[in-house]
């Protein structure tokens, strides 16, 4: 079993570490069904967009942890990185202190990992990837892709204004949330969120 669903009873069971061999669970509380995975530096309880319906119980408040948090100097070096590309995407693995450029097919619309489960790509904490002139947005394709559990982010706009969108990923659901959650500076990034 990877998944089951739990009635939340009080709101601090939303905290309460998954049983082993679980990849993520389902909480139903007071104001909808949330999603609920830990990793390894990383713990997310997200809204479940399809089943917001509550109960009577306790509300739940989603959050996104990501320990320690990623150094903004990784943002800096992507977006130089990125910008020698002339217009070419580019895909970028972060940990905390380190980037990585897995092996990738790239073009000037899209870009992906030549082996989506090679050690760099199944490991990751977050997968970067640039859209040079276009606003930093996640598009239908961005989200029949990013189907792990990591956070996800998209730079775009790197030539005149740099702006960074981010969201959690859990096994396809996606939240949304402000770049500062998970990266400790932005540089020169604006958040598209905000």
């Amino acid at each position: 079993m990877f998944t089951q669903e739990r009635m939340i009873n009080h709101p601090g069971e939303a905290h309460c570490p998954l049983k082993d061999g679980l990849m993520y669970e389902y909480l139903i509380a007071g104001n909808g069904t949330f999603i609920h995975a830990e990793r390894p530096g990383l713990k997310a309880v997200i809204p479940e967009a399809d089943r917001m319906t509550g109960t009577s119980g306790p509300h739940i408040v989603p959050y996104v942890q990501v320990m320690p948090k990623f150094s903004g100097w990784l943002l800096d070096a992507a977006l130089d990185a990125a910008r020698e590309r002339d217009g070419i995407e580019y895909l970028f693995a972060l940990w905390p202190q380190r980037l990585m450029v897995p092996a990738q097919e790239a073009r000037a619309g899209t870009v992906r990992p030549v082996d989506p489960y090679d050690k760099i790509m199944a490991d990751t904490m977050c997968e970067l990837h640039s859209h040079h002139h276009m606003e930093a947005r996640f598009s239908p394709t961005d989200d029949k892709e990013e189907t792990g559990f990591r956070i996800y982010a998209v730079i775009g706009r790197i030539y005149t204004l740099p702006e960074i969108r981010v969201r959690v990923g859990i096994y396809g659901h996606t939240w949304e949330i402000p770049a500062l959650t998970v990266f400790d500076r932005l540089g020169q990034f604006k958040d598209a969120l905000s």
